[in-house]
């Protein structure tokens, strides 16, 4: 008995089929059965060897039954145990994955300054184009841009510079989908202030009190031009507005880097959830997959006349000579099809303009001639 224990003991069996310990099983049964029959022909081995003796292979037979239950019982608790730990390993795998992606996205889409900082302006924006579903504009909402509506018409009618005999459908239909109150940059008393009338018409949307004055006066950084010893020094339009926008003749612009910087300030200001970005640099394929969910601040030139860099100049503080381009303007784009856009244009009411043209101003008017395509994204 104390051999057959010893043999058994010797045997090692994991993560085997039951039909495999089964059949190991049976050819130990049968090894050892030989030996017995063979023993039993012989009596004076089988007297001198009790583990032969039919009691001890009967005990031999419950002893293996039983340990070979165990180590089956070990080995399946073993294996239960490890699908256990690979799901856990596999589900906390895919958990960190999607916190990665997620987190990947905000600091993308809430850290970036585009033109500047992103190199890659194109593949940043395809990755903020979220679909976004249609509003369901039950009744208290059209009620809410109804208003916006009629504010809207009612400024249209009083400019002088508007074509008129607008579509009200056609304008009911763009209220409905930004709910922006158009906004008169002249009868506002900002001849040289489309930037921040534009940012004004954006922000009308959540906040329909705005005032083009309040941030003008509240949030627009202003640096003046200045003399010495007969040369006129001033800042990069890119960062500050150059002037002042009420004056005709003392103002003159900014660009989407500041007035990104000026939009941020007003939301913050005015409690508004949303988030100015600087897009300015992507293409027109980005500029118009964005303008199907929000409003976008553009620039381009009055008129959509050409552009001319000799309007006026003067010295940044590093004493680089500065052109200032003619014509700058600035809007808000709200639509477009194949053939044209549709812009709140604060000198021109909402006005429909050639695509192809637009895209064209757009391409050749920034702050600098290697720095055009200006836009800015508020969502």
């Amino acid at each position: 008995m104390d051999k057959s224990r010893k043999n058994f003991n010797n045997l090692k069996i994991h993560h085997i089929s039951d039909k495999e310990a089964e059949s190991l099983k049976q050819n130990r049964k049968n090894k050892y059965l030989q030996q017995y029959l063979n023993a039993a022909g012989k009596p004076e081995e089988f007297e001198k060897n009790s583990a032969y003796n039919p009691e001890g292979l009967d005990d031999f037979f419950a002893l293996h039954d039983a340990a070979d239950y165990k180590v089956r019982e070990k080995s399946r608790r073993i294996s239960l145990k490890n699908n256990v730990g690979l799901k856990f390993q596999a589900v906390s795998l895919i958990l960190i994955v999607i916190i990665m992606i997620f987190g990947a996205f905000l600091l993308r889409f809430h850290g970036a300054d585009y033109y500047y900082d992103a190199g890659d302006i194109n593949s940043a924006a395809s990755a903020n184009l979220e679909p976004i579903e249609p509003v369901d504009f039950n009744r208290r909402v059209y009620d809410a841009k109804y208003s916006a509506f009629s504010r809207t018409v009612a400024v249209l009618n009083q400019n002088i510079n508007a074509p008129g005999n607008y579509d009200e459908n056609k304008i009911r239909e763009l209220v409905r989908k930004f709910n922006l109150i158009y906004i008169d940059q002249n009868a506002e008393g900002m001849p040289n202030g489309c930037e921040i009338t534009s940012l004004a018409m954006v922000i009308s949307r959540d906040y329909k009190n705005i005032s083009v004055h309040e941030i003008n006066e509240n949030y627009l950084e202003k640096k003046p031009l200045t003399y010495r010893n007969g040369v006129t020094f001033g800042d990069d339009p890119m960062y500050y507005y150059i002037g002042e926008p009420t004056n005709s003749r003392g103002g003159y612009g900014i660009f989407a880097q500041g007035l990104k910087n000026t939009a941020n300030k007003a939301l913050q200001a005015l409690d508004i959830n949303r988030t100015a970005y600087d897009i300015s640099g992507c293409s027109d394929e980005f500029l118009f997959a964005y303008a199907v969910h929000d409003p976008v601040i553009v620039w381009y030139t009055l008129g959509l006349n050409e552009v001319s860099w000799g309007y006026a100049t003067w010295h940044l503080p590093d004493y680089k000579a500065y052109n200032y381009p003619l014509n700058l303007h600035c809007g808000v784009l709200v639509d477009f099809d194949d053939e044209t856009v549709t812009i709140y244009d604060p000198t021109y009411g909402i006005i429909d303009y050639n695509r192809e043209k637009f895209v064209q101003r757009w391409n050749e008017i920034g702050p600098h001639k290697d720095q055009t395509r200006q836009a800015v994204l508020i969502r």
